[in-house]
């Protein structure tokens, strides 16, 4: 092989030295890319799973505490109502009030499950329906502010309500609070929300194993590409924001 031929050989071999090492990074990165897609698309999912979970646990919760111990008093005052009964007629006027009662928590618990006012009269009318009925349930002062000046998108909507419906209700259960802040704002392309109370408050950081509320909160504002924050003292209350895209 005389050397023109040889220079020419050698260009080949680097040529295609160069072309397969290009082909194989390429290939790695398209795998790469394929598993963090396929990683990403997995935590989605995970968190969806969270959040469903979340409402059937909040639900079941609600049945519990609300509608249970109503049953219980209407059948042991039913099982007092008979004719002839010492105070039967007192007992009957305390089955139908709790009846009454009963029915009630049943609309509630109904409407929070697909809040129609949301998709009817929008994110502001909804949650002001939602705060005044459980004000009426609870003595926990609650003040609501919105100054949001575009409509919300479904899907922020929607979450927004999620996100507000869980707060308010942790805050009266479970911290103890008797006032509690909700305000609404929009700024650029975000809306931002704000839950304060004065409740008894955490620790931060909440230990490993514990906080699911605190997590399925945060799936919630993940699945949209928002952002969560959370500042708490125990015995000092508990602020949360949170910013999503208003579409």
């Amino acid at each position: 092989m005389d050397p023109s031929e040889a220079s020419v050989y050698t260009a080949v071999v680097i040529v295609c030295v160069v072309a397969g090492a290009v082909l194989l990074s390429f290939l790695a990165a398209l795998s790469g890319s394929r598993r963090a897609h396929l990683r990403v698309q997995r935590e989605q999912l995970l968190a969806e799973i969270g959040v469903l979970e979340g409402e059937r646990s909040r639900v079941s919760q609600d049945l519990h505490d609300d509608i249970g111990p109503l049953v219980s008093a209407i059948k042991l005052h039913l099982k007092l109502a008979w004719p002839g009964h010492p105070g039967s007629d007192a007992h009957m006027e305390r089955s139908l009030g709790y009846l009454d009662e009963l029915n009630a928590r049943l609309r509630g618990i109904a409407r929070n499950l697909t809040p129609r006012v949301l998709a009817s009269k929008g994110l502001e009318a909804a949650l002001r329906q939602f705060l005044d009925d459980y004000q009426e349930l609870t003595p926990m002062a609650i003040s609501f502010e919105c100054a949001l000046r575009r409509a919300v998108g479904t899907d922020a909507a929607l979450q927004v309500y999620r996100v507000v419906q869980e707060l308010v209700q942790n805050a009266a259960k479970h911290a103890g609070a008797t006032m509690m802040l909700v305000r609404l704002t929009e700024a650029g392309k975000n809306v931002h929300l704000l839950c304060k109370d004065n409740g008894r408050g955490f620790a931060q950081p909440v230990p490993a194993g514990s906080g699911q509320g605190l997590a399925n909160l945060r799936s919630r504002v993940a699945l949209l590409g928002g952002r969560m924050q959370c500042v708490s003292t125990p015995a000092h209350g508990t602020e949360y924001f949170f910013t999503l895209p208003l579409s």
